[in-house]
């Protein structure tokens, strides 16, 4: 065999040779444990520890192998999430062993198949610490110490990776303090979970609300707690930095402290306690590109601002402060209607689409209720500041138990082009003003009118036409120039922010020309070219003010032959353009 023939073979069977499998991704196993009740007197039992069990369990089933909610949903709560509530067990101490075991066994059975998991731990409900500083969990028939939790959970767990979410300290309803503490109980519950005993267990990460003072916070406007409601929205697409799909604990903590980096202006800091599995901290908590039964919600560049998605029902399921420039991609479920509200209105998100663009801010006006001041001063405070890699950058720098997260050259659906659709075209009508083509001293008025029909993000194909007039006085001896003009062209529009605009165009066309006298002429075939650049100054929507310079060519034929005649040209029109 000669050697070019071997080389030859051998890149056959390199190109036929099958690409490697990708990486098959973990199976994940949740179990909920979502408690009102509190076992301490003087401690008021939760309003929303099962509303926040119930939409932890929405957001999370989509990607899991198997789920357990471990809650007693009250009446409202199962009025709000009616296909929840036959789902629940008691959350009691034995139950939770008893779920946990029967995950853990079949945790171990995949294992041994070779497939990668992991177990995701979420409480939600009261905390405490007893006369000797040792943190516990309220369940509905007793204390789960520290010490049974790290046996119970973390040392039990037979998964490759563990997550665990806790929103727990003492706490009441709306934004009430809870229970006596200060500083020193603070960093006591801290310890709960921190230091020597996080360090023992390399694959198992941390995530729970750690407050300047050892409260946490329901607030009835979102029927949740605060934390629980920072933590889903972060996991449902808005803290991703990097765009690969994949929310690291990085991106979440930073996420939440930006939510909430203005609501120590009246004492009510909530704050996070991040640890990220030692064993590779860029471990995802959630990774949303693949889930059964999802759909994903893609904010275009040029929306900026605090947007929140709340269901058919009036539930408010995420929040998030968007900022200009950047595209954010956020998962939800299918057969659910959902709006998103803005501060200037909300926009209907039908289960229409695997993929859904959102490329305008809501308008379509929305009913907001009365709230008292501390509703408001809350409702201000949090999410006051966009969130974004800025933000993000500023503050892993200064956590060293963090490890920024990578730049991918794959990022998912941020760099695809949202589809183009009527609304997306423009229709305007401008008057124009320029200098007269045949002689000076004259000024030729016109009204021009163009469409433009988007073929990618920023680019449109243009259709214009336009009418111009002159009158004309002596000494020349015609009384009057008319122009008709009809050309397609190609636009170009970088979008600013949400109210300006910047355009680029160019046309290239035919006008007809007419001059009046005591001996008419006209030319039907004069050909012109025209460049301009623009802005766009939004008025209401969907209507813009539009402003154009530019310079424009006619060939025409002339007593002494065919000549170019240029002139510049200034418009100003109304635009609309949804």
């Amino acid at each position: 065999m000669s050697a070019r023939l071997a080389v030859w073979m051998l890149a056959v069977l390199a190109i036929a040779r099958p690409a490697a499998a990708e990486a098959p991704l973990p199976a994940r196993f949740v179990v909920i444990v979502a408690n009102n009740k509190s076992l301490d007197r003087g401690t008021p039992d939760l309003e929303y520890a099962d509303d926040d069990g119930a939409l932890y369990y929405k957001l999370l089933s989509p990607f899991v192998a198997k789920i357990h909610l471990l809650s007693i949903l009250d009446d409202d709560t199962q009025r709000r999430h009616p296909t929840i509530a036959p789902l629940t067990r008691r959350p009691d101490i034995a139950t939770l062993r008893g779920t946990l075991g029967q995950l853990n066994g079949e945790i171990d059975a995949l294992r041994r198949s070779g497939r990668p998991t992991e177990l995701f731990f979420v409480f939600v409900g009261h905390g405490g610490l007893d006369d000797e500083g040792r943190g516990y969990l309220h369940l509905a028939d007793g204390r789960l110490t520290r010490a049974e939790f790290f046996r119970d959970v973390v040392a039990a767990s037979r998964a490759e990776t563990t997550h665990i979410v806790i929103d727990a300290c003492q706490a009441y309803s709306f934004i009430a303090g809870r229970g006596p503490g200060g500083q020193e109980a603070n960093a006591t519950f801290d310890r709960f979970l921190a230091g020597s005993d996080l360090d023992r267990y390399p694959s198992v990460g941390v995530f729970t609300a750690a407050s300047d003072s050892p409260q946490t916070h329901e607030w009835s406007r979102i029927r949740a707690g605060v934390f629980s409601y920072q933590v889903r929205s972060g996991l449902a697409g808005a803290a991703d930095v990097n765009h690969d799909g994949r929310i690291e604990y990085s991106e979440l903590a930073a996420f939440v402290d930006a939510a909430n980096a203005r609501v120590p202006d009246f004492g009510k800091r909530v704050g996070v306690f991040v640890w990220p599995p030692r064993q590779n901290r860029h471990a995802p908590l959630l990774d949303v590109r693949k889930g059964e039964g999802v759909r994903h919600v893609v904010l275009d560049r040029p929306l900026t601002g605090r947007f929140a998605l709340e269901s058919l029902s009036g539930g408010r399921w995420f929040e998030f402060h968007k900022l200009v420039g950047d595209r954010l991609v956020l998962v939800l479920p299918r057969a659910q209607t959902f709006f998103l509200r803005g501060a200037d209105g909300e926009v209907e998100l039908a289960d229409d689409a695997n993929v859904r663009w959102v490329i305008a801010s809501p308008t379509e006006a929305t009913a907001l209720r009365s709230r008292g001041a501390i509703d408001r001063a809350f409702d201000d405070a949090l999410f006051s500041i966009p969130f974004g890699d800025g933000f993000y950058r500023g503050f892993v720098s200064g956590r060293q138990e963090l490890v920024p997260v990578e730049d991918r050259s794959e990022r998912f659906l941020v760099d695809a082009s949202p589809p183009a659709s009527r609304s997306a075209w423009r229709f305007e009508v401008a008057y124009q003003l320029a200098p007269f083509l045949l002689a000076d001293g004259y000024l030729e008025h016109a009204v021009v009118a163009q469409v433009g029909i988007p073929v990618r993000p920023g680019f449109f194909i243009t259709g214009s036409l336009g009418a111009g007039h002159v009158v004309i006085g002596a000494p020349l001896p015609a009384t009057g120039f008319t122009r008709v003009a009809v050309a397609p062209g190609v636009m170009y529009r970088l979008v600013a922010n949400d109210t300006f605009a910047a355009t680029m165009g160019a046309e290239l066309g035919y006008a007809l020309v007419a001059i009046h006298g005591s001996s008419s002429t006209v030319d039907p075939s004069v050909g012109y070219a025209r460049a301009n650049v623009g802005g766009e100054l939004r008025l209401i929507r969907p209507f813009w003010l539009r402003a154009t310079a530019g310079w424009s060519a006619y060939l025409m034929t002339l007593d002494d032959g065919e000549a170019i005649r240029h002139r510049p040209e200034v418009s100003l029109g109304v635009l609309w353009h949804d």
